[in-house]
């Protein structure tokens, strides 16, 4: 992450991506609190600052992994635990070589393989635990 000039680091995509699911839930999708403007808040007066930037989640496509964990957690029947989840899952996915969205969109394509797709066969291969069909269907859904 980038800081301000004062030291200040603006919070990551995937916990951006946390209030944005948050105010969805609440609000609904495409409610007037996006795009999320990201402020300073003095800790000891709770005053904020103007925004120092305005965020709007760009869509599943244009996360970073991390992020997108956020995402397929969102729709899962059986959340994962978080945010301690988004790590093994990142870990698992660099592991076979993909370190970004649009790589795990493309393995994502790829033919049928142990346990019902390629990315598990490529996982099974390297000895890290499959993702379930059910978070498959979840990444095929989000992203294709």
């Amino acid at each position: 992450p980038y800081s301000v000039p004062d030291g200040f680091t603006p919070p990551s995509e995937q916990y951006r991506t946390a209030i944005d699911v948050h105010l969805r839930e609440n609000w609904g999708k495409g409610s007037t609190y996006s795009p999320l403007g990201i402020r300073r808040v003095d800790y000891k007066t709770g005053a904020a600052t103007a925004p120092i930037e305005l965020w709007a989640n760009p869509g599943p496509a244009k996360l970073t992994l991390e992020a997108l964990c956020v995402e397929i957690n969102v729709l899962k029947e059986e959340p994962w635990v978080m945010p301690r989840t988004i790590q093994e899952v990142v870990t698992k996915l660099n592991a076979v070589g993909i370190t970004t969205v649009p790589m795990l969109a493309a393995a994502l394509q790829e033919g049928d393989g142990a346990n019902g797709h390629a990315l598990n066969a490529k996982l099974a291969a390297t000895r890290q635990r499959p993702f379930s069909a059910s978070t498959i269907d979840i990444m095929v859904q989000l992203l294709l």
